[in-house]
């Protein structure tokens, strides 16, 4: 039998069957007796809240509220995961607040979840987006069956939703990057900088600080890794952000000042200069777009952007010019010399028989290309799918 969702169909049952989840945590399986998906549905939903009204989830459980679950999640429950994770919870949560944050966890239904995401399509939310939003719904239902406030799986919730993930291709041409530079202050110039000659997340070019990364001597920068412990990595300083850097080699403390705005600022500035907006990723795609169009192996370029290999590059990060494609085509051989074998071959009539094939069915030599296509039996057995008349007839 096959189960998507709280209803499945047996092979010995002429009705939907479901599950739903006692006050107790238990898995109880039905029959709803309904032939209609829908119908089964609903009856699944009913049995649920039923249960834990009947059963005890309202009577021995506090409630807990999704909005409190999300609280939890944001403020304590995630103290494992990098500072860029945590602001990702905190910022697709407040989505989840907004709509759902009412409900009880125990009394959130499969129906609710896509509510949700109908509610979020309609405000104009892309897929992947309201997909990051369920991973962070998932993961403050899982805390909460941790820490015995949800008397169920929290699986049970969400329906299938898939999201395609659609890279951007955005990354800024050296003039580009001239024009963009001219219309920032100087010290959000050197923010840019640092993210496109570096390759660095937007967290990591704030956390570099001049006295524990920078070796202007030897000419690397230690990227302190703010997304996983193995994004922590050496990159080697190109020469024009080295010009750059060498002019404020006593500066102590960070590297860069904090850029609370910088995707509105961005954005602003791309505008004012005529060129497409960009995004500090963006600056991080322009990195491995510049290397990528110069030859460099993927692999390298990935190991500079902290990745444990080169397929983010291939597949998200390094995007080629048309110089490059250009350059390539270029490298095409010429052709061959054919000489009078070309001149013979396109001179020659196709052969007869092959010829043959373009007479439609029904003109008067029709019965003999048959005759020819399809062989009688007793020559060859007939080719299959077709019949002939047999010579007795």
């Amino acid at each position: 039998m096959a189960r998507k969702g709280p209803v499945y169909r047996r092979k010995d049952s002429p009705y939907w069957w479901g599950w739903y989840y006692d006050s107790k945590g238990q898995r109880i399986p039905f029959s709803t007796k309904c032939t209609d998906r829908k119908a089964a549905l609903d009856a699944v939903k009913l049995k649920e809240r039923e249960a834990h009204a009947a059963g005890g989830a309202a009577t021995n459980t506090a409630s807990h509220k999704v909005g409190e679950a999300l609280a939890y999640l944001v403020e304590v429950g995630a103290s494992d995961v990098a500072p860029a994770t945590l602001q990702m919870y905190a910022k697709k949560g407040g989505h989840l607040l907004r709509l759902i944050g009412p409900l009880d966890v125990n009394e959130l239904h499969v129906d609710d979840v896509q509510g949700y995401i109908n509610e979020r399509q309609r405000e104009g939310a892309a897929n992947e987006t309201i997909k990051k939003e369920l991973v962070t719904l998932r993961r403050a239902l899982k805390l909460a069956k941790q820490r015995g406030l949800l008397h169920r799986e929290s699986a049970a919730c969400f329906p299938e939703f898939r999201a395609k993930y659609v890279p951007r291709d955005r990354f800024l041409t050296r003039d580009a990057l001239s024009l963009l530079l001219a219309r920032l202050a100087p010290e959000r110039q050197l923010w840019v900088l640092v993210a496109v000659y570096l390759g660095a997340r937007a967290s990591e070019v704030e956390a570099i600080r001049w006295d524990e990364h920078v070796d202007l001597d030897r000419g690397w920068v230690l990227i302190p890794g703010t997304k996983t412990a193995k994004s922590r990595r050496r990159v080697p300083i190109a020469a024009p952000l080295h010009a750059v850097l060498e002019r404020h080699r006593e500066a102590v403390g960070p590297v860069v000042a904090h850029w609370g705005n910088v995707r509105r600022d961005l954005h602003k500035a791309c505008k004012a200069v005529g060129i497409e907006p960009v995004s500090p990723n963006d600056l991080r795609r322009t990195f491995a777009s510049w290397l990528k169009q110069q030859g460099v192996d993927s692999l390298a370029v990935g190991k500079m952007m902290g990745h444990s290999s080169g397929r983010m590059v291939e597949l998200v990060y390094g995007h080629l010019d048309d110089r490059t494609y250009k350059s390539a085509i270029e490298k095409m051989p010429e052709l061959p010399d054919i000489g009078e074998r070309s001149r013979d071959v396109t001179e020659r009539r196709l052969p007869m028989r092959l010829e043959s094939r373009l007479i439609l069915p029904g003109t008067p030599e029709d019965g003999e290309i048959a005759g020819y296509l399809v062989p009688r039996a007793g020559i060859e057995p007939a080719t299959r799918g077709f019949s002939v008349p047999c010579s007795t007839d």
